[in-house]
């Protein structure tokens, strides 16, 4: 018993291959409130984009400067978009309007500029790559 255990335990270290990883570094541009917390989710999922439940990591970091950046720790090297919002009141949601409409500062990566809805995930898509780790997204007021 303890024999084939071993033998299951063993193939569950060899089946979790170390898979490259990269540090992801996110440059937010046009914060007007020193006040609050930028949320950074990176989606590798289309369908959970840009879903705020669904993100495949998140970061959250008080806000200090009117240019921040933040970093995302050991991201898979694939295709990506992220979503970016400003919680001005801190109160861990984005606040919309009766219609749905962001009453807080958001972005999206490639800026991409939603227009009646939120952008698609093929409009903010990215590639991750050893030379191509750093973006700058434009917060929307």
């Amino acid at each position: 018993m303890i024999y084939v255990l071993s033998i299951i335990m063993a193939g569950l270290f060899v089946g979790n291959s170390t898979e490259p990883t990269l540090d992801v570094i996110v440059s937010i541009e046009n914060i007007k409130d020193l006040k609050g917390t930028i949320y950074v989710a990176i989606y590798e999922e289309p369908d959970n984009f840009p879903d705020d439940l669904h993100w495949t990591n998140r970061v959250a970091q008080k806000v200090q400067a009117f240019n921040e950046t933040i970093v995302l720790k050991d991201i898979r090297a694939i295709e990506y978009a992220i979503a970016v919002y400003h919680d001005v009141n801190d109160n861990m949601k984005m606040d919309k309007n009766w219609l749905g409409i962001p009453k807080e500062p958001y972005g999206f990566s490639n800026n991409a500029i939603p227009k009646w809805s939120p952008p698609k995930f093929e409009d903010c898509k990215m590639m991750l790559s050893d030379e191509n780790t750093s973006f700058t997204i434009r917060l929307i007021h």
